[in-house]
């Protein structure tokens, strides 16, 4: 019956579980002793895997334990799980590169205006949700199965993991997204290293000769991107991307 859930802020966070954004787990519940006043909600399906990941209180480490072994604790730090049933919504698809704007190629339905109005027939957006008086807009808009993309993009933006820019197709990924890069690169440059592989950085702009190369060897290929034609006031001899 829980409506407009959300991410606690840090402070609230340290002051009941003792934790920072990003740490918080199932054994952080340890450390809410004054008051008791934290509920543990736990996904039943969590309870069927073997084995359950989990950060101890800190996000640069992970822990592995069964699922009885993990009752088990938060049970001895008396504190009794609510186990609920979330369902299965799963649904693949394609992740947009900036805001989806409704699905292209789908005539949207028409309102007729009633009499005695100006203006023709007004169209509306079947894809856009509207918010309800005195609602906020800071929980999940869409599930999974409804629209993926709009789904999608209400995970990444919400979570504060980016924002976007005023350009099309270009966004902001912001410290929680980035440190997720920061320790990809972290652990594959290791890997890498270990191959005797060295990295090297390229232009950032590439030539449209050498870009629908793309098209020999990639099925699909289509080069949807900003073409740049001008350097200061002079025109470029050829455009990049």
């Amino acid at each position: 019956g829980k409506v407009n859930l959300r991410l606690a802020d840090e402070e609230l966070l340290l002051e009941k579980l003792g934790v920072k954004k990003g740490c918080v787990g199932p054994l952080c519940i340890v450390n809410n002793n004054e008051g008791k006043d934290v509920t543990l909600v736990l996904d039943d399906k969590l309870l069927s895997k073997s084995l359950i990941h989990s950060h101890p209180m800190r996000n640069d480490a992970s822990v592995s334990m069964t699922p009885d072994d993990m009752l088990k604790f938060v049970r001895d730090c008396g504190v009794e799980p609510v186990i609920l049933k979330f369902g299965d919504k799963t649904t693949a698809g394609k992740a947009p590169s900036s805001r989806p704007e409704g699905d292209k190629g789908k005539t949207k339905p028409k309102i007729e205006k009633k009499e005695g109005g100006g203006g023709g027939a007004k169209s509306v957006n079947v894809n856009k949700k509207q918010t309800k008086k005195g609602e906020t807009q800071l929980a999940l808009k869409w599930s999974k199965s409804e629209n993926f993309a709009m789904w999608y993009t209400d995970v990444i933006v919400l979570s504060e993991m980016i924002s976007y820019y005023d350009i099309s197709g270009c966004y902001i990924l912001r410290p929680w997204s980035y440190k997720i890069w920061e320790l990809i690169q972290d652990w594959f440059n290791i890997q890498i290293r270990k191959l005797d592989v060295e990295n090297a950085y390229f232009p950032m702009f590439v030539s449209r000769d050498r870009l629908e190369k793309e098209k020999d060897h990639v099925e699909g290929f289509a080069p949807e991107v900003a073409w740049v034609t001008k350097s200061g006031d002079g025109e470029l001899a050829a455009p990049i991307a």
